[in-house]
């Protein structure tokens, strides 16, 4: 397949690292030394200049390409990249967002690319899988949210209710179905009178009720109803309004005055507070600890540490981690294969 990727930055070489071996890949982007240890790395061609450029885009070879991926940091630069690449070929279109502004535009079909992938829209929906269903190791909802397909672990010292005993007689939750038991890298098609080992992966098909109720069933937790998000910016407004249209109880924390006026203009049934996530008289005072998430965040998870070291290391973690969602869908074949 022919690919022209636009952008050589974090995403972009991630991208052409995935594709390069299997694929005929051109990159195109705007700094001459990142195309430069992008060609010194893998096989590929590379066009000095902008993808918002029609010159560029023709030099690259849009014309024969099979798949157009705009990743750059800018938005504007993605849209128009990938609009112009569908008036110059018959490629298919790939556009990284890193907000939610054009995700609605898209939705609606007023922009003419074949998927727009947001960052904070996939990062939002990947936090609010896991809070539905806490504990499981994949989550995945079809049919509008309504079908669950989730894997969970089965671990030695879980509820004994489940390891260790015939699934007919496990007391498993209505409106579900056992599809698969992974044990020790092989797939068993389960019967009635499978026993699920410690170390087994079920892969199990059900209602969103259900799926909550294997949470229970496995792991003993319960779904979180109540969330303490540390940051009112683009992410972290995107992972409240997700979560708020799904009936979780959400408080923001937010250092910045003026952003905070601006998150509690735009969340009205958030609860926004203009302060540090690093102030334990607050936190204490606000029962941030109480919330079902609560102690998942970096200032629960690090206490030995000084408040210094836990902002160092979740700014460290941020930066290495916040573009691995979109990656994932923009490599999922099922976008780009034909």
């Amino acid at each position: 397949m022919r690919v022209v990727v636009v952008g050589a930055g974090q995403v972009g070489h991630t991208v052409v690292k995935s594709l390069a071996e299997t694929h005929e890949c051109t990159v195109i982007d705007i700094d001459q030394a990142r195309l430069e240890a992008v060609s010194h790395a893998y096989d590929v061609r590379i066009a000095h200049g902008s993808g918002t450029w029609r010159e560029t885009l023709l030099e690259a070879g849009v014309a024969d390409a099979e798949l157009v991926l705009a990743c750059t940091s800018r938005d504007e630069v993605n849209l128009v990249t990938a609009m112009l690449s569908r008036r110059l070929s018959s490629a298919r279109t790939v556009v990284r967002a890193t907000g939610t502004d054009y995700l609605e535009a898209w939705r609606a079909g007023d922009l003419d690319v074949d998927l727009l992938v947001s960052t904070a829209f996939e990062t939002a929906s990947a936090v609010a899988r896991v809070l539905h269903v806490p504990g499981a190791r994949h989550v995945d909802f079809f049919a509008g949210g309504e079908v669950v397909v989730l894997g969970v672990d089965i671990h030695e010292a879980g509820p004994p209710r489940f390891a260790g005993r015939r699934l007919r007689d496990a007391g498993l939750p209505e409106a579900s179905r056992v599809v698969a038991v992974v044990r020790e890298g092989k797939w068993i098609r389960p019967t009635a009178h499978e026993v699920a080992r410690p170390g087994d992966w079920v892969i199990v098909m059900a209602s969103l009720a259900a799926a909550r109720a294997w949470s229970r069933l496995v792991t003993g937790a319960d779904p979180v109803d109540d969330v303490a998000l540390f940051g009112a910016g683009r992410m972290g407004t995107a992972i409240a309004r997700v979560l708020l249209d799904k009936g979780v109880s959400v408080r923001l924390i937010e250092p910045d005055a003026a952003r905070a006026r601006a998150a509690a203009a735009a969340l009205d049934r958030a609860r926004v507070f203009h302060a540090t996530g690093l102030d334990p008289a607050f936190l204490r005072r606000e029962r941030v600890s109480a919330a079902g998430f609560g102690e998942v965040g970096p200032f629960g998870s690090y206490a030995p540490l000084g408040h210094l070291s836990k902002a160092i290391l979740t700014a460290l973690m941020l930066l290495g981690r916040i573009e691995i969602v979109p990656l994932a869908v923009l490599l999922r074949r099922s976008y780009w294969h034909a």
